[in-house]
């Protein structure tokens, strides 16, 4: 009894570290994507006319862009760290998932070894 109270809790808690590692894997993939659009909002800047709001000064122009790609590089990198923290809270899972009937119900394991929601 003691036995599946411990693997419940366990499970419990691999859950809401699934769950955590999912919201921030979420979070960052809207972070990057406003990075990718900072990005290429400064090149299509860079392509137009100084007449039509093109770039007026270059040294600006050359920050501007070194920052859009530094925060896209870093978007990248926090989204690639996340999503390694989401597989290894889903392995967790799945490894707690064969003992555990009531983890059946929070989720739905497929064949492929996905998450269906």
């Amino acid at each position: 009894m003691e036995e599946s109270v411990d693997r419940e809790a366990k499970a419990a808690a691999a859950l809401r570290a699934y769950r955590d590692a999912l919201a921030r894997a979420e979070a960052l993939e809207k972070q990057e994507a406003v990075a990718r659009k900072a990005l290429a909002d400064w090149l299509r800047r860079l392509e137009q006319p100084k007449s039509k709001g093109g770039v007026l000064d270059r040294r600006e122009a050359t920050e501007q862009g070194q920052a859009a790609i530094s925060n896209l590089h870093e978007a990248r990198l926090a989204l690639s760290n996340a999503t390694a923290e989401l597989d290894a809270a889903y392995h967790t899972l799945v490894t707690l998932d064969g003992g555990l009937d009531f983890l059946r119900g929070e989720i739905a394991l497929d064949k492929a070894g996905g998450l269906k929601e």
